[in-house]
């Protein structure tokens, strides 16, 4: 089956507020030079654009409907009230503009958390053994010579040549992990096995394994075994074209190590490969018919481990796979623009105006060194009826994470180059069509990807109160105008995303500030006072490209109704002539990686934001993107 571009065109549903070369900082002495600090509250109203999913998460509510795993989730409740949104939920969003506008620091990104991708089947990876040295307490890489086992049974490609008389069985344990039965006896990856082998085919060095811990097997390896390729169709497995597994042992080259790693470097890349190939949302495979090589911390314990490897201009990329995921060695503190949280940095001696206002945690804890919110939002509650549009099953929410450059990366350059960036701060379009089209956000079936919710109608309002202790005038000014975004009627066309669905359309509001009560002399007075909405006044530290890209993308009618908000997809996903799996959405980002050397001039890039014509209330789809859904 091939993919080939498809008809139709669409507008992903996030894009990115750009951020500046370095995180602005702020004083902490830069409060006492203000001789006047403001105490006070101030009393808001929020009200619905677009249908809202706020889910009652707790284990005890949630409702398992199927042997799928199909979850149930009843909206979030509190003190007899039919319907609340949490503070936090509200004050993330608050902060999160605060945050853009400010030029603040990426308080949620962990600095611990490496990016894996994934290289194409003409870039394949070299056979190595992680060897480690219990002298020099470090793991070694060395070259290794592959030898390859032909298997025979569910899920592989039986390997047909008159140079092989032999075929081994593979399976899966009930705990997930791999194994080649041999005699009855199960030996599992990253085991200690003899075994004997001959050459076949044109090249010498492919090597054919005749016979596994047996009478005649004077070699000596270690055994990989990696995830099958299979796919799914109507529920029966599909073999897909892998013929082999391997076994490893180091090539006679290998007198001295082509690179050596120390504990923490090792579960930096390995451990992070290991995460990503459990994790569901990037393995779709995961529990069918991949398991996430769950051996491999046998072998890890066995002190040799069997990998892949590529030699990069400045360093080693290891892989679990020849044709898999790896870990780019990139300095996350340059790839953010030094925008790291500021919990994460050594000291609190200048901090981002955003931890100023709102706080951090110490490394993204509750220990000592961090900074006290200066900022409570309040529970919202209803402020008249609830528009109830009862339980709605959810389309699938999965898109690509930060590792798919193409859509996250500055200027489309992978993160293994020097001079990548990440593109900025990410933010939903609102979804006009979402208003009154169920169809934008609802789904026929059930599986365990969605979910079913019960949803607020568009016009439901919502009153709550943002308190702020000592802070400057400045401050306040800031805070306001990301509150409401510079307009103040619930009409107002600048609209904050909160909480379920985003993607689909969901969570548009509108906030707009009714009263603000200031405290004089520790009695709480209300002040009718208009304070400065005016834009380039209250923002004028900022860089006027990051207001221009948020008062874009904050707009509810930045994209006309005409246009197709959706992830992409593959066409003709009703025809399952080729199994459930070639269908599915990630195929597409997948088939748009270019990770092989022919495929890099056919990706399709994430446009800009600065692409978008703020004084237009449509765009022209032609224009904005020319990435194309794929077909069969």
């Amino acid at each position: 089956m091939g993919y080939k571009d498809g008809n139709e065109l669409f507008i992903n549903p996030y894009n990115f507020v750009s951020i500046g070369n370095g995180s602005k900082t702020y004083s902490n002495n830069e409060e006492a030079d203000d001789n006047e600090l403001y105490t006070g509250y101030l009393e808001c109203e929020l009200i619905t654009r677009t249908p809202l999913a706020i889910p009652d998460a707790h284990p005890a509510n949630k409702v398992i409907t199927d042997e799928k795993g199909h979850s149930t989730y009843p909206r979030y409740k509190l003190n007899g009230s039919d319907s609340v949104i949490p503070g936090s939920s509200i004050r993330g969003a608050i902060r999160s503009a605060y945050e853009t506008i400010t030029d603040s620091c990426l308080v949620t990104t962990n600095v611990d958390e490496g990016f894996t991708g994934r290289n194409g089947a003409d870039n394949a990876f070299k056979p190595g053994l992680l060897c480690y040295d219990e002298k020099k307490k470090n793991w070694e890489l060395y070259e290794a010579e592959r030898h390859r086992i032909p298997i025979e049974g569910a899920g592989y490609k039986k390997y047909k040549s008159k140079n092989c008389n032999k075929y081994f069985r593979v399976g899966t344990d009930n705990n997930g992990k791999r194994y080649i039965e041999v005699e009855g006896e199960k030996l599992y990856y990253g085991q200690n096995v003899s075994f004997n082998s001959k050459a076949f085919g044109k090249n010498a060095a492919n090597k054919l394994v005749t016979e596994i811990n047996g009478s005649d097997s004077p070699k000596k390896g270690v055994l990989l075994i990696g995830e099958e390729n299979s796919q799914l169709k109507d529920g029966d497995l599909i073999p897909g074209s892998k013929k082999f597994e391997s076994i490893f042992c180091k090539s006679k080259k290998a007198k001295n190590p082509i690179d050596t790693y120390n504990k923490d470097e090792i579960k930096a890349i390995l451990i992070e490969l290991i995460d990503d190939y459990r994790d569901k949302a990037i393995n779709k495979e995961f529990e069918e018919n991949h398991y996430g090589y769950k051996g491999f911390e046998e072998a890890k314990k066995n002190n040799v481990i069997p990998i892949w490897y590529m030699n990069e201009e400045n360093h080693t990329s290891i892989s679990l796979a020849s044709i898999g995921r790896y870990v780019y060695q990139t300095n996350i503190e340059k790839l953010y623009y030094n925008h790291i949280p500021c919990g994460s940095k050594k000291n609190n001696k200048n901090i981002c105006p955003a931890c100023s206002l709102f706080g951090m945690n110490k490394n993204n804890k509750k220990e000592d060194g961090g900074i006290g919110s200066k900022i409570r939002v309040t529970d919202a509650y209803l402020e008249g009826d609830l528009i109830d549009l009862g339980k709605v099953t959810l389309k699938e929410l999965a898109g690509p994470k930060a590792t798919y450059f193409p859509f996250y990366s500055k200027a489309n350059k992978p993160y293994n180059e020097i001079d990548a960036r990440i593109r900025g701060r990410k933010y939903y379009w609102h979804n006009q069509n979402a208003v009154n089209n169920k169809n934008e956000y609802a789904d026929s079936e059930k599986t365990i990807r969605n979910s079913t919710q019960e949803l607020i109608g568009v016009g439901t309002k919502y009153t709550f109160s943002v308190y702020y202790d000592e802070i400057t005038k400045k401050q306040l000014e800031e805070l306001i105008w990301t509150i409401n975004f510079w307009e103040n009627e619930e009409t107002g066309n600048m609209c904050h995303k909160l909480g379920h669905g985003k993607p689909i359309g969901l969570g548009s509001v509108k906030i707009t500030i009714k009263d603000r009560v200031e405290r004089v002399k520790d009695e709480f007075l209300l002040n009718k006072k208009e304070w400065n909405q005016d834009i380039d006044n209250i923002v004028e530290n900022s860089e006027e490209y990051l207001k221009d890209e948020l008062m874009t993308i904050c707009r509810f009618d930045a994209i006309s109704k005409e246009n197709n908000i959706t992830y992409p997809y593959i066409e003709g996903h009703d025809n399952k002539k080729f199994g459930d799996n070639n269908y599915a959405a990630h195929q597409w980002f997948t088939h748009n990686k270019g990770t092989g050397k022919k495929e890099k001039q056919n990706v399709r890039y994430l446009p800009d934001i600065k692409d978008y014509d703020k004084n237009k209330k449509g765009h022209n789809i032609d224009l904005q993107t020319k990435i194309y859904v794929k077909g069969n």
